[in-house]
This record gives structure tokens, C-alpha cells and sequence, in this order.
């Protein structure tokens, strides 16, 4: 799934964009953050224990975060690569790829995070390794797995937390194993704004094989129609609140560059449109929609948005679907 990288590759994966790999922009950022206030309102004992445990693990280096000749501001998008070495202080966003169903087994779903602080990669591998928001996506990074993240010349390099990540765990099938090389080299990726090659490393030095994966040289990512769900909401986050209306947005490749979407009360489905993406076929195009709800009564829904099946089912495929609790008040 992954690809070794000779170092010719190193230099021309640095000019290619990264079009599923948008910026952390400030409106999604302050959408999470607003999420997970509200979460943690209705939950707090859950999330001091979580906030416990993320000060414990940045004390005992469960994880590391860069400093600042490491942890470059991520580049605008149309950029190919992160230039400004200056860390930003303030809340930001981060992406994680999770693992979650499809119509064709296992593929890889993004999400978004708020931290505040300084930002810098080690988020992206904090994030990894903690339970994502969407109760339909998992991860295959379990805490303490991955502890660092440098950056050496033209590749970034993640240090795993011991000799036992070399083998496939009892239990995990060769397809997460895949699966797994493919979270940490999206989510550096998408956190470095760049098609950045990714080494795993284990006591600072190169290992062969991570979860039984050959890792002996620099990994480019899988292509995106192979690895990821091809369609992905990045926003509404999950149990977002909504008033009136709601900007939806994410990436796709669905056929014609339509995304249908729906918003269902239980297994009905109460609001539906459609949203086209820039584009379709090899990779995954941004699409967004702006959708009024000012006519749903308050309550609790689902925010679904899919890829397009013209053929309405009778060639057997079932489209790709991405979910979002949303709660219209």
C-alpha cells in the first residue's frame, strides 16, 4: 500500500499539492472547539479524565511535540510545502485519519481536532492515538505507540514506542496493518501541508518492518482512491449545534463531481440536496454547500453526505457514506 521512496522521489513529492489535505482553516477550528465545549459540558467527568490523561502523557513522553526549528506553520494549501518556521500560539486545528467501514472494506476517514498552544506536529500523532470523535471511526495507534516526530532533511521521521510494533499484533489483519502505515503517513501529511515521505524509526534508527509493513526506506502515501473513504465531511464536526443554517464542506470523488446529501431524523430522511465537488476520478475534490434548517423542528439528526450512484443500485455498488451528529437548536 505504501511505497518505498528512492531519493530521486524526495524532491518531486515535495512540489506535489496536497488537494485532500486542506488548511486548518479558523472557521472549522472554532466549529470543533464549540463542538467539544458542548460535549464536554454534557460529559465532564469524561473529559477531565481525557485531559488527565493528555498532561500525563506530554509529562512521561507518551508523545512529543517539535520545537521550533521543527514545527513549521503549515503552508497555505496551493503551496506545496510548510515555509515559515515561526509556530503560531493560539487554537488551532488538527487532522487525523481515522479507520472506518465502506461499501469496500476499510478505508481511512479525516478529522479535526482543536488544541491550543503552539502548534506542531506532535499534535498530529497525539491525535492518533486518542478515540476519535465520530463513534464510526477507530484507530489502530493505541497510547504510547508513537512518541515523536523530527524532521531530517526531506522526510519526517516517527519514532515508535518499542520493539513491538515490528510484528502484526495477534488479532489485526494485514489489511489494517496497511491501513495503520496509512494513518501516521496521511496525518503527517495533512498536518505539514505536503506530500512529505514519512520513516519510522525506532530508537532514532530506520526498522525494517512496523506492524509486519516494510518501513526500511521513506513511505509515500497509497493513492487516495485505494486508501481513503471517497467521500469525507470535515465540516459540521461531530455533535455540532446549529441555527438556521449550516455550512457543510469536505472532499470527494464522486461520479460526475456530484455529492449528494441528506439530514435524517432516525431512519427518515427529513432535508436532501446535492453539492458538486471541483472535480472527480483520480484523487479527492473539495466540495461545500450551505443547507437551511430553520424548517427542522430542535432536536437531534444526521448529517450524511455520499457519492453519487447513477445506475441507483443495479450495478451492485453501494456509495461511499460519511456521517455527522448535528443538534439544530
Amino acid at each position: 500500500m505504501t511505497t518505498p521512496l528512492s531519493g530521486d522521489r524526495l524532491s518531486e513529492l515535495l512540489r506535489d499539492a496536497v488537494a485532500d489535505v486542506e488548511p486548518s482553516d479558523r472557521l472549522t477550528a472554532i466549529r470543533a472547539r464549540t463542538a467539544r465545549q458542548q460535549r464536554a459540558a454534557a460529559r465532564p467527568w469524561l473529559y477531565a479524565a481525557a485531559a488527565t490523561a493528555l498532561v500525563a502523557a506530554a509529562a512521561t513522553g507518551t508523545f512529543a511535540l517539535l520545537d521550533r526549528g521543527d514545527a513549521p506553520e503549515p503552508a497555505p494549501s496551493h503551496q506545496s510545502h510548510a515555509v515559515d518556521p515561526t509556530p503560531t500560539p493560539s487554537a488551532h486545528s488538527v487532522p487525523a485519519y481515522f479507520v472506518g467501514e465502506t461499501p469496500r472494506g476499510l478505508r481511512l476517514f479525516r478529522e479535526f481536532d482543536v488544541r491550543t498552544g503552539t502548534a506542531g506536529l506532535g499534535d498530529a500523532l497525539a491525535e492518533l492515538q486518542e478515540a476519535p470523535d465520530d463513534p464510526d471511526y477507530r484507530t489502530l495507534w493505541p497510547a504510547g505507540s508513537l512518541t515523536s516526530i523530527t524532521r531530517r532533511g526531506d522526510v519526517y521521521a516517527v519514532e515508535i514506542g518499542d520493539a513491538s510494533l515490528h510484528d502484526r499484533p495477534a488479532g489485526m489483519s494485514p489489511e489494517e496493518a496497511g491501513l495503520a502505515i496509512e494513518q501516521v503517513v496521511y496525518t503527517v501529511q495533512a498536518a505539514a501541508h505536503g506530500r512529505v515521505p514519512v520513516q519510522f524509526l525506532l530508537d532514532g534508527n530506520p526498522i525494517n518492518e512496523v506492524y509486519g509493513v516494510p518501513t526500511s526506506e521513506p513511505l509515500a502515501n497509497a493513492p487516495q482512491t485505494d486508501v481513503l473513504s471517497l467521500v469525507q465531511i470535515s465540516d459540521p464536526v461531530e455533535g455540532l449545534e446549529v441555527t438556521g443554517s449550516f455550512t457543510a464542506r469536505g472532499a470527494a470523488s464522486s461520479f460526475e463531481a456530484t455529492v449528494p446529501w441528506e439530514i435524517r431524523d432516525g431512519d427518515t430522511v427529513v432535508e436532501k440536496g446535492v453539492a458538486t465537488a471541483e472535480g472527480w476520478m483520480n484523487r479527492l475534490y473539495p466540495w461545500e454547500t450551505t443547507i437551511d434548517v430553520s424548517d427542522l423542528q430542535p432536536g437531534e439528526y444526521t448529517f450524511a453526505a455520499m457519492t453519487d450512484d447513477p445506475s441507483g443500485g443495479a450495478e451492485g455498488a453501494e456509495p461511499f457514506v460519511d456521517t455527522r451528529t448535528i443538534t439544530v437548536r
